[in-house]
């Protein structure tokens, strides 16, 4: 049987709140950072699309997932944040 992997190990994650004027679908923000980190940055990153206009990401790519949503018209990064319940707040 293995072992639990210890919370100390495991990767962390970010949250990234992003507005937009309209509203956008799920594949045309993946595909704009897939166009900039690529697909095994894509996969590094550990991407999940939140409600509320949340990214999950690791906490090693927020950088490279911030500067491709930078390079899109219709997003704007608003904020970013360890608990995810920080942005809902937020966002609500």
């Amino acid at each position: 049987m293995l072992k639990p992997i210890l919370p100390s190990s495991k990767e962390g994650k970010r949250y990234i709140m992003y507005e937009s004027r309209e509203n956008i679908s799920d594949s045309y923000l993946k595909d704009a950072i897939k166009s900039f980190i690529g697909e095994l940055g894509f996969a590094r990153a550990g991407i999940r699309l939140m409600s509320n206009n949340i990214i999950q990401v690791n906490s090693n790519y927020v950088d490279e997932v911030i500067s491709a949503l930078a390079l899109t018209k219709d997003i704007k990064t608003k904020r970013t944040s360890g608990m995810i319940n920080k942005l809902k707040k937020e966002a609500n």
